[in-house]
């Protein structure tokens, strides 16, 4: 049996179709870090200690680094090293049809998460997936 893998799974982007808006994206992003289960802790142990070189507290975001093209290829010239993969899906929301179903922001996540999940479920014999929180409730 193969070992465990441990899928940790966040997004970047937003819902909306109005490409005008200062504050609309034109791509969605899902990302998922993978780490195998006998990597998790020294993962987990080293990726604290780098949030806490650059984050000092809360969490490591790219938006509090901005346009800090220095300190961005410090963070991650620190992760480049540490055992884990990277399984993203970047999406070009321009491309979905004006009357399609995925234009509706429950369908929209629904259905974009669900095609990550599907493909890492059957890439996997053994996952555990960790959703980040997306959205209001």
């Amino acid at each position: 049996m193969n070992e465990i893998q441990f899928a940790f799974v966040d997004e970047y982007g937003n819902y909306g179709f109005d490409f005008e808006k200062d504050d609309v994206s034109t791509y969605f992003i899902i990302v998922a870090i993978l780490v195998k289960g006998s990597n998790k802790d020294v993962l987990e142990k080293k990726v604290e200690s780098i949030r806490q070189k650059f984050f000092q507290t809360g969490e490591m975001k790219s938006s509090k680094i901005k346009n800090n093209h220095k300190r961005r290829s410090l963070i991650l010239h620190e992760l480049k090293d540490l055992p884990f993969n990277i399984f993203a899906y970047v999406i070009d929301k321009r491309k979905f049809r004006e009357d399609g179903g995925i234009r509706h922001k429950k369908s929209f996540f629904k259905f974009l998460n669900s095609q990550l999940y599907d493909d890492l479920y059957k890439t996997f014999e053994q996952l555990e997936l960790v959703a980040d929180e997306f959205g209001n409730k």
